[in-house]
């Protein structure tokens, strides 16, 4: 999923309001097995969602898709030889990987809480989300790609490990679910997936919130001089 994004004003989070992008998306990149979402963005209920809030919606990458945008953000998933990429550069286009735009995000906000893992993630972001809705905190969640833009100093972010995109993020409060063998045709061995998460704990400003029924979320959280809380 590439996203060509036409910037109105510099303040992300009012970019973010207003929702003036063009989404190119791919049916081809992805797993074999659909997700429901991705079932939704095939049989068009999300398009048609999106269309209907003024979005400019393609299907398949073309050059065409980038003519007149500010910025084109990207996914770590599209390959560096993507003909949009290639169009943007050859138009001059000031491109950004989608994790360095979180991350700038992320930096807007006094308190951003990320929550990481190689399962749960959405369900534990949601769940969150819910908790600070119910408190009355009007807070900006990102989740797997959809967002809701808040007016609260707190920001909710599902903090993917692939490709170590969520070293990019500045977590206020981080959680650790769970440390799987996933990912490891990027990291290598589980070691090197490990210390991708001790990076990230360190970069925690206040506390982090881990799994003690884990045993590779517990092996990295003993290692850390960090205040940490368990759960499980």
């Amino acid at each position: 999923e590439s996203v060509t994004r036409h910037i109105q004003k510099e303040d992300v989070k009012q970019v973010l309001d207003q929702i003036d992008d063009e989404v190119s998306l791919h049916p081809g990149h992805g797993p074999v097995q659909m997700t429901p979402r991705a079932r939704r963005v095939l049989d068009g209920s999300i398009i048609r969602s999106e269309r209907e809030m003024g979005v400019k919606v393609t299907l398949g990458h073309s050059a065409d898709n980038v003519v007149g945008a500010d910025l084109v953000v990207y996914s770590a998933a599209i390959a560096k030889d993507n003909v949009e990429l290639n169009a943007a550069a050859s138009y001059g286009i000031t491109t950004v990987e989608r994790s360095v735009l979180l991350g700038y995000v992320s930096r807007l906000y006094k308190q951003s809480i990320c929550v990481s893992g190689t399962h749960g993630k959405t369900t534990t972001t949601s769940m969150i989300t819910t908790a600070l809705e119910l408190a009355g905190r009007d807070k900006l969640p990102l989740i797997h790609g959809y967002g809701k833009a808040g007016k609260g100093d707190d920001i909710v972010i599902e903090a993917c490990e692939f490709s170590e995109t969520f070293l990019k993020l500045t977590p206020y409060l981080s959680v650790v679910l769970n440390i799987d063998n996933d990912h490891l045709d990027y990291y290598g061995s589980m070691g090197e997936l490990k210390f991708a998460f001790k990076r990230f704990a360190l970069m925690t400003q206040f506390m982090i919130f881990a799994n003690a029924d884990d045993k590779n979320t517990m092996d990295v959280m003993y290692t850390l001089d960090r205040r940490v809380r368990t759960f499980g």
